[in-house]
């Protein structure tokens, strides 16, 4: 029901079992409110969570329901309908409410429901077995890493997907997304490619600024396939620099230039920046197949493009510059077809925390300053600040005083990127179709990349140095430099509801 409710609005609650009958009339039924069906999912969690274990003894149970998963659930879903509730105002001026309350929930139930999100927080947290993952890895970015890859002694799974990497329970995606030069099967890998707009949102610890500097003065976005640039570059001394300072997490999620996979630095040069008297030659290989051909990877005993990209006109390889780390499996074998034993996290401690952190600010900014004895706004920041010092440490913190809604929503961004939560966090804040608007003077709508080329001017204080060009992403949907930009229309808020089932009493959803 909490998948159904999240996509199509209320629907019909069932909760009887019905003899057959040949007349399929007699079980139709009208479309309980959107308002009814959340509160359904929050009952019957209620309802069930004593009648199962408190939390799992160990990893082989992490797959089955408990107490914990049902208030993890709870949680989730109170947080949707409470952000629906809070944002009604913005539901009716964009037209995505009926009268009959099948979609649409009243601001009057707002704090009702995210009180409700907040309780499942903190009875979880009573449990006494969940926390957040730390003290693994070398440091903090293989620390949150670890997370996603490690299913023993990770006190931060709630409920999880296994796989065994064997022919009952294979997992693929390691297979799919590991970097072209460590796959073992063809046509394999390099499917998943972060975007810079993801690589920015991940702020510096020091200074919580987050635009990366490639050029000297304004930023620019250039096409992938130009093939000279009289731009003026920041210039490094290696691929990792201009990334220095960053949250931690960016580099547990995302492969980096010259960061390393399975203790291998992973290569990630577009080309070769030629330095001439007015700007650069930009050298790159045409097809990544021709990786190894000295006539056409090579300029004067230099490589340009690297086996992993990023490259314009081929597959299994970077587009972007960047490759995804998380979930990719770091166990030597798992690239092979079905080997990856990584699961699937459907819930963790991480993501409750969050969930309670934006309840307890929008009760703060519905007048409720202090609930169950907290104060809501420090309660908010307590809660997001303990995965924000997982993440980089004290330093990380932020004052109860700093907190914003658009602090909470960017902390959801990263900490939860390629984890499902993106796309309906998006649309239970009612600005899908602003971030996405389908316009390239949208920053947010227009996907780019971060190219990295290494300098080449022999007996020049540039030579060996690095520079970083910011593409457009031309592979959506058309073959122009700057390919489509991301359109989420307000049709798109609530799925088309199903009209062919034969019940007469369901209503339309709205822009439908």
């Amino acid at each position: 029901y909490f998948n159904m409710v999240k996509n199509l609005g209320g629907v019909p609650l069932i909760t009887e079992v019905y003899d057959y009958s040949t007349t399929p009339i007699e079980y139709a039924k009208p479309r309980d409110t959107e308002a009814a069906v959340y509160e359904f999912v929050a009952t019957e969690m209620d309802e069930v969570k004593e009648a199962l274990d408190i939390a799992p003894q160990g990893s082989s149970l992490l797959t089955r329901a408990t107490k914990a998963s049902a208030l993890a659930l709870k949680s989730r879903a109170m947080l949707y309908a409470g952000t629906l509730a809070y944002n009604e105002d913005k539901s009716k001026i964009m037209g995505l409410t009926l009268t009959s309350g099948a979609v649409g929930i009243s601001k009057n139930k707002a704090t009702e429901y995210l009180q409700s999100c907040i309780d499942a927080y903190l009875e979880l947290k009573e449990i006494g077995r969940y926390s957040l993952l730390k003290g693994t890895g070398s440091s903090l970015g293989e620390n949150f890493n670890n997370v996603f890859v490690s299913k023993t002694n990770n006190p931060e799974l709630i409920l999880i997907r296994d796989y065994d990497g064997s022919t009952d329970f294979p997992n693929n995606f390691t297979v799919w997304n590991i970097p072209r030069s460590q796959r073992s099967t063809a046509n394999f890998g390099g499917h998943v490619n972060p975007t810079l707009n993801l690589v920015e949102s991940f702020e510096t610890i020091n200074s919580g600024s987050s635009q990366l500097n490639a050029y000297v003065g304004n930023e620019i976005i250039e096409s992938m396939g130009n093939e000279t640039s009289a731009y003026n570059y920041v210039l490094y001394d290696s691929p990792m620099g201009i990334f220095e300072g960053r949250d931690p997490r960016l580099w547990g999620t995302v492969i980096l230039p010259g960061a390393d996979f399975r203790g291998k630095e992973i290569q990630l040069q577009a080309g070769l920046a030629v330095k001439t008297a007015s700007g650069y030659d930009l050298k790159m290989l045409d097809l990544i197949e021709n990786v190894y051909d000295p006539d056409k990877n090579f300029y004067n005993g230099q490589q340009l493009t690297s086996i992993d990209g990023p490259i314009r006109n081929s597959y299994y390889t970077s587009h972007t510059g960047f490759l995804l780390r998380k979930y990719i499996d770091p166990v030597t074998g798992s690239e092979a077809s079905g080997k990856s034993a990584v699961p699937y996290i459907i819930f963790r401690y991480g993501e409750i925390l969050l969930n309670a952190a934006e309840a307890a600010y929008y009760l703060n900014q519905l007048g409720v300053a202090n609930y169950k004895g907290s104060n809501t706004l420090q309660l908010s920041s307590d809660c997001l600040n303990e995965v924000r010092e997982r993440a980089g440490g004290t330093a990380f913190r932020i004052e109860s005083s700093d907190l914003t809604l658009a602090l909470l929503q960017n902390e959801r961004k990263i900490e939860l990127a390629f984890e499902d939560h993106r796309f309906y966090d998006l649309k239970r804040w009612r600005i899908a179709d602003q971030i996405w608007s389908g316009d390239w003077n949208t920053s947010t709508a227009r996907m780019t990349g971060l190219w990295p080329y290494k300098v080449y001017a022999p007996g020049q204080p540039e030579d060996g140095k690095w520079l970083f060009r910011r593409v457009y992403i031309e592979h959506r949907g058309n073959d122009n430099e700057k390919g489509l930009p991301i359109r989420f229309g307000q049709d798109m808020y609530y799925a088309e509801y199903p009209m062919t089932e034969g019940n007469p009493y369901i209503e339309k959803n709205p822009k439908h």
